[in-house]
């Protein structure tokens, strides 16, 4: 032995290990070979002396310097190492100084930690399993793989998965084989790979021997594979020809959690997250997705409760799928949530109805990913049973339907309410109408509205609702007025008839409200309030200019303006002065700027005036080409838009009235012809009140 150690007889073989699914090479074994003189002993004679005799540590430490050197030599050659896996005997962990020598050989040859693995089989683990696992736990702390090797082919397994801080699973497929019933070995292959997986775990599968095997160990989730299928151990020469060069992955696909999922306390039976999963997050449960299947590995005792109704109680609850209970189409419903939820990694909701043991129920689900591996995914779900909510809405859309029956010969717009209080009150029916003298159409107000009353405008809301009560008090029907927005931001008028009546299935008072919009009619009345106003302003007033000066405010208070002036054409100069003006609070007057405006500058207007009575500038921009020098002038008082009137005396324009950026009526310009009428009889009284004056004199 020594003798052979001094000579270099003990040698490194390299098996490669593969992904099956898509051939790169992931890493290799580095097993030990004994060449005597060119006769290679069998490591099954000598291992197992070498662990009786203690020999075993020196002989295997020599093997891990050779993996470190070839390491450092494939580095060092420009070359991109595969990680390679050496084994450890149970024998060699008892060793004393065994961690610190792993890292003096690491240290000694500069090899990141990543690309040396250690495999120990799970049979090393019956004497001292707590020695061993708290070196190993030292050795995963800084960053090394610890494999288990021959998983399956020893008697405590489990054990050993819960301690070790193992990161990758090597099964034994002499389990497999060794067995006539090797349908269940294979049902066994396929959930201890899950098992695995979901531990954050990756399996290699060693001792593949053929296509069938490998294939096999692909259709269960496990792609990497080590055996005589791919290629027999070989020497380091024959590697670094065959195999060095091809295709290479060297990172294992591993468990991929969310940040805030922690894997192992979620599946600890005695921690938070159980304790909050079994009480307080309702129905919930954790299933896997694969291949369009959902199986379903975890859940509380809320989910049980939420399904009894359909499932019923003599079902095993845990191995039951929620899709047997729903048509094709509620099934799609939930596979396209989970997908969403997949494609997404957010929260995704989805509603379904099941139907079983002489019941339909309706289920709210909302599903979140909380971790996946290669194409299977593990999902969180939590489900409520929104029957009676459901069964609410089906009923209030019969209502809805009664009352589209007694509605639809009315045109007007047509409400149903249930009013109990201002702060209760539940809208049951609205018609087309309604929506149509809104600005809306039905999924607009749906969408946008949160409530009907917020319609009205606040300072007409207590007078709306003092007439609501007003008819629930003393059950009549009752008129009233108020203020409302449209969906454009326009104000309007609304005329409502509230009245109660009876309705079957539904109540002895419903509100209806029948609706009108009485906009027109309101402007109607306050255009002939604002003509009455401003003929007794002209009649109540002795004082000519002091009647122009009170017009001219109801005008620009009229058309909601900035200033309402009035323009005297003075034939003599060949200039139009500014006579009077009002403001609004807050601007100031140009009146003293405009005594002597060009005739040309404003001839234009003038001619238009003598045309047609009145005008109406929109944009006062569109005259900066045709006539610069009114933009200019306009343009320094800061107007935007005007309207002007003309004023006649004797049949002959003798000027204008005009408002600066009036905001509302710009339509009624008849209304300021009217006045600009009433302007030129007061300048007339002016000019005749002027000239006996004189005459006096």
């Amino acid at each position: 032995m020594e003798k052979a150690l001094t000579l270099g007889q003990f040698e490194p073989w390299l098996q490669p290990q593969y992904n099956h699914a898509t051939g790169a090479m992931i890493g290799a074994e580095v097993l030990v070979r004994w060449n005597q003189n060119g006769t290679y002993v069998s490591p099954a004679e000598f291992i197992p002396v070498f662990e009786e005799n203690g020999f075993i540590y020196r002989m295997d430490y020599a093997i891990w310097e050779q993996a470190c050197a070839l390491l450092r030599r494939w580095m060092d050659e420009g070359k991109t190492p595969v990680p390679l896996s050496v084994n450890v005997s149970g024998k060699d962990i008892l060793q004393a100084g065994f961690v610190s020598d792993i890292l003096t050989l690491t240290e000694k040859y500069a090899v990141p930690a990543d690309l040396l693995r250690f495999e120990i089989t799970e049979s090393a683990f019956a004497d001292f399993p707590q020695i061993l696992i708290d070196k190993l736990i030292a050795l995963s702390d800084r960053g090394f793989i610890i494999e288990i090797d021959d998983f399956g082919s020893g008697y405590s397994s489990l054990n050993i998965l819960k301690d070790m801080p193992a990161s990758v699973l090597k099964l034994d497929m002499q389990f497999f084989e060794n067995t006539e019933n090797r349908r269940r070995a294979g049902n066994i292959i396929e959930a201890v790979v899950r098992m695995a997986k979901w531990l954050g775990m990756t399996v290699i599968a060693e001792g593949v021997e053929d296509m069938a095997q490998a294939d096999y160990l692909k259709s269960v989730g496990c792609y990497y594979i080590q055996g005589y299928y791919y290629a027999r151990p070989m020497t380091v020469a024959q590697f670094e020809t065959d195999c060095l060069d091809g295709k290479k992955e060297t990172e294992l696909s591993r468990l991929k959690t969310l940040e805030t999922f922690d894997n192992s306390e979620f599946w600890n039976p005695r921690s938070m997250d159980t304790l909050i999963f079994n009480s307080f997050v309702g129905g919930a449960c954790v299933f896997e997705y694969y291949k369009g299947k959902i199986e379903v590995l975890r859940l509380n005792d809320r989910y049980i409760k939420e399904l009894a109704g359909v499932v019923g109680h003599e079902r095993e609850l845990s191995a039951v799928k929620i899709s047997e209970f729903m048509d094709d189409a509620d099934r799609e419903t939930l596979f396209a949530c989970i997908r969403k939820a997949i494609d997404s990694c957010e929260e995704t909701t989805c509603e379904v109805r099941l139907s079983g043991n002489g019941r339909t129920e309706y289920l709210r689900v909302t599903v979140r990913i909380i971790a996946r591996t290669d194409n299977r995914v593990l999902c969180y779900s939590v489900i409520t049973n929104i029957t009676a909510q459901r069964l609410a809405q089906m009923n209030e859309r019969n209502m809805a339907r009664q009352l589209d029956l007694i509605m639809s010969n009315l045109h007007a717009a047509v409400t149903a309410t249930l009013f109990r209080d201002r702060a209760d009150m539940q809208v049951i029916y609205i018609n087309n109408g309604f929506y149509e003298i809104y600005g809306y159409t039905k999924e607009q107000f749906e969408a946008e509205v949160a409530h009907i009353n917020d319609l009205i405008l606040p300072e007409d809301y207590d007078r709306a609702m003092t007439a609501v009560e007003k008819v629930m008090r003393e059950k009549r029907t009752v008129t009233h007025e108020f203020r409302a927005r449209r969906r454009d931001g326009s104000v309007i008028w609304v005329r409502y008839i509230n009245s109660l009546v009876s309705l079957d299935g539904i109540g002895d008072e419903v509100l209806i409200g029948i609706a009108t919009d009485i906009t027109e009619e309101k402007a109607k009345k306050q255009e002939l309030e604002f003509l009455n106003a401003s003929a007794h302003e002209i009649l109540a007033q002795p004082n000519c200019e002091k009647a122009i000066i009170g017009t001219l405010e109801k005008i620009r208070s009229y058309f909601a303006g900035r200033r309402a002036f009035v323009m005297e054409v003075q034939p003599d100069r060949n200039t139009v002065c500014n006579t009077y003006e009002v403001c609004a609070a807050g601007v100031s007057g140009v009146k003293e700027t405009l005594q002597a405006v060009p005739m040309a500058t404003l001839a234009p207007c003038l001619e238009l005036l003598r045309e047609q009575n009145c005008m109406v500038l929109e944009n006062v921009e569109t005259l900066q080409k045709d006539n610069p020098a009114l933009w200019r002038s306009l343009h320094a008082r800061g107007v935007h838009t005007a309207i002007m009137a003309a004023l006649r005396i004797d049949g002959k324009t003798v000027g204008f009235v005009g408002v600066d950026d009036p905001t509302r009526y710009v339509g009624h310009l008849v209304h300021l012809a009217t006045i600009g009428d009433y302007i030129a009889v007061l300048l007339t009284r002016r000019d005749l009140t002027d000239a006996i004056n004189r005459e006096k004199e």
